[in-house]
């Protein structure tokens, strides 16, 4: 594996911008120049659990970041472009090529926002690879996120409302990332809409579910409490003593101790 010379990686990423509109070129020359950095006689950790099961190149980490960056004003330019492309790489069965994809569809907002929210939604109720759903999540609206947040927070909430886990499940996780970010004008409708969650998630969103609860109990630690004693108080038997056991390390002193007195007494 050659070392990045970034002059020389600056001339690739040109090569590169240049088949742009043509998907099929874009995807080989993309390849070629992934296996140009390969790391072939690079050896991981034994018994490393792998960040991703798809088929994935080992690069080196700044690689992928400097392609971004090189191609944001290339992605930005012509939508519609950005758009077919972004179709043809999610297509394929590489890691990259749907990190990739994930990256170029969240530099599209404003009118191409829609188009944005269609695969996002297509892509997330499916089931994906882990890594692949953080780069969906964490890439693929960055730009609407920063445009739109209202519009983000929604989008997030209509996947709660989806009757597939999958769905389900990526909206809790996407809300557990935007709340660092959410005014407090949005805890209401959050919390409103967790508490179906919080009184039976059903096993298979349960560390979603967690991750929300966390975040929040970081944010705003004594509404969060306030509602997990509503919902102590309004659901019987001793699943949700358990559930809500399990959350008190994420909650201050004084707010973990009210929680717990709420325990004591539920029946």
């Amino acid at each position: 594996m050659p070392s990045i010379d970034l002059t020389r990686l600056n001339q690739q990423v040109e090569d590169l911008a240049r088949v742009f509109p043509d998907p099929a070129a874009f995807i080989k020359a993309f390849h070629d120049l992934l296996g140009f950095y390969h790391r072939y006689a690079h050896r991981r950790q034994k018994d490393a659990i792998p960040f991703t099961f798809l088929p994935a190149y080992d690069l080196p980490p700044q690689l992928m970041p400097q392609l971004e960056l090189y191609l944001r004003p290339t992605a930005t330019r012509d939508p519609s472009t950005t758009l077919g492309l972004v179709d043809a790489l999610w297509q394929q069965d590489h890691y990259e090529d749907r990190e990739l994809a994930a990256f170029l569809l969240g530099q599209l907002s404003g009118p191409n926002e829609n188009a944005v929210y269609a695969r996002l939604g297509e892509w997330i109720k499916q089931p994906q690879d882990r890594a692949v759903l953080a780069a969906l999540l964490t890439k693929a609206g960055q730009a609407s996120r920063a445009a739109n947040p209202q519009g983000w927070k929604q989008f997030l909430l209509s996947l709660l409302e989806n009757p597939g886990h999958h769905s389900k499940a990526a909206g809790l996780l996407g809300l557990a990332d935007w709340v660092p970010l959410a005014s407090s004008d949005d805890y209401p409708v959050i919390l409103t809409r967790m508490r179906l969650f919080l009184q039976d998630p059903g096993e298979l969103l349960q560390d979603q579910l967690e991750r929300l609860v966390a975040g929040l109990a970081k944010r705003n630690p004594k509404e969060t409490a306030y509602l997990l004693k509503e919902v102590l108080s309004d659901t019987p038997g001793p699943a949700i003593e358990q559930r809500i056991r399990g959350y008190l390390q994420y909650f201050p002193e004084s707010n973990a101790e009210s929680i717990q007195a709420s325990l004591r007494a539920h029946r």
